[in-house]
């Protein structure tokens, strides 16, 4: 595996931590290529660098811990679509913006956007404007994929 693809996993990974301690669960890098996520002290799923959850039965022997590997792995799963996008997309050009925007969706007059941050990627969307050379109106969603979406789906018509 060369650097970028290891550097790429590594960030997922990252990612995908900061994403599921924001929601109670508490993970540990034990494994180079795994993070380890636990609920109430005890192993729950674990997250591999290609975005997938692999489990064993005996850690999600109860409703509320089936429900909680559930929610781990929508968390995993949204959390690496948004980071194959940020790998790919091209940055965001527009006069005055600095910080490392990625074009994540544009459609209609309407910017998706996001920025890596060392608390995890965050959302905006924007108008353009000035004959699509700069942007206005922000809708800020911090770390809020789902309502960056949206919000991006209803400012554009698309919803």
């Amino acid at each position: 595996m060369n650097d970028h693809s290891k550097d790429l996993k590594t960030r997922n990974l990252r990612e995908a931590a900061i994403v599921l301690s924001r929601e109670g669960f508490h993970t540990d890098r034990t494994h180079t290529d795994r993070l380890c996520v636990q609920l109430d002290g005890s192993p729950l799923c674990e997250v591999t660098e290609s975005g997938g959850v692999a489990y064993r039965n005996e850690d999600i022997d109860e409703p509320e811990r089936i429900a909680a590997k559930d929610k781990a792995y929508e968390i995993v799963k949204t959390t690496a679509e948004y980071m194959r996008q940020m790998e790919t997309a091209p940055s965001l050009k527009a006069d005055g913006l600095e910080g490392g925007y990625k074009v994540l969706a544009d459609f209609n007059g309407t910017v998706l956007a996001g920025v890596q941050s060392k608390h995890g990627v965050h959302f905006v969307t924007w108008d353009w404007d000035y004959g699509h050379t700069g942007v206005c109106q922000g809708h800020y969603f911090m770390e809020d994929y789902a309502g960056a979406k949206q919000d991006f789906a209803v400012r554009s018509g698309l919803d």
